[in-house]
């Protein structure tokens, strides 16, 4: 096993063997972890389901250990921080194993990955017609033309005859262009869209669940309990100590634009 997608794998059977021997219903699953019933439903189906959602099942049923255990054992994570982790959207491109055998071009522009466009169509789709299905989906979607300037660049990337400028589009672009692509092949990105959105709707209504899936996720990646309870701590003096310098500098700026007028009344009158 070599990615994240391995070890979810390896997780779901397990999961749902627990599940089994907890006697626990799909609705109290659902209930008890935070996740929506119809994820549950779907995971028991076929084993589809976010990570994080299956960390807190998972965490739920008291499969912690196989967690921490399987990333220590494929990242070889230790109790400090990794000094250079893999960017955000690297790891959401290989949540879908559909990226995991096929080549999409990326490169690493203005502190983001852009990644090829004709390769994300032809990867999904399977279409060797990249610039007209592109073209045709524009067409129907006005709204996503009007974006498309801001979503899309072109940058150098490797082609067969050397260094060429192609097409490519950020992590968020992807997931605009998703929502206006009517094929059934890219179902599964927009059923993780609505889920993700759902969780975010859960975090709002309830900030603290935010807070627990971040000690989860850091619990689940096998970093320690000190640990964790050091980097949330040193997020939040961080933030305090923002927000005092912050109400510091509003002050300042008050009482100099206070002085200021004061000093500068006599002259107009």
């Amino acid at each position: 096993m070599d990615n994240i997608l391995s070890i979810k794998e390896s997780l779901v059977e397990r999961v749902k063997q627990r599940r089994k021997e907890r006697n626990l219903s799909q609705q109290t699953l659902a209930d008890r972890s935070l996740v929506s019933f119809g994820s549950v439903k779907r995971f028991e189906r076929s084993g589809e389901i976010s990570l994080s959602a299956l960390l807190r099942i998972a965490l739920l049923l008291g499969c912690e250990n196989d967690f921490t255990g399987l990333f220590q054992e494929n990242f070889a994570l230790s109790d400090a921080p990794q000094s250079s982790p893999p960017p955000a959207a690297d790891l959401v491109f290989k949540r879908f194993s559909v990226f995991q055998d096929e080549k999409v071009r990326k490169i690493w522009h203005d502190n983001e990955w852009w990644f090829c466009l004709s390769d994300i169509v032809e990867t999904l789709i399977n279409s060797k017609r990249q610039k007209h299905y592109l073209l045709d989906i524009r067409r129907r979607d006005h709204s996503l033309a009007r974006l498309w300037p801001d979503l899309t660049k072109l940058l150098p990337l490797d082609t067969p005859r050397g260094k060429h400028e192609l097409l490519c589009i950020n992590t968020l672009g992807f997931f605009r262009l998703v929502q206006s692509m009517p094929n059934k092949q890219v179902e599964s990105w927009r059923l993780w869209l609505a889920e993700t959105a759902y969780e975010r709707l859960c975090f709002i209504e309830d900030p603290l669940r935010a807070v627990q899936l971040a000690k989860d996720l850091y619990k689940a990646k096998g970093y320690s309990d000190r640990w964790i309870a050091q980097k949330l701590s040193g997020a939040m003096l961080r933030e305090e100590l923002t927000a005092s310098e912050k109400e510091k500098a509003d002050k300042d700026y008050l009482l100099f634009m206070a002085e200021l007028s004061k000093n500068i009344q006599p002259i107009w009158q």
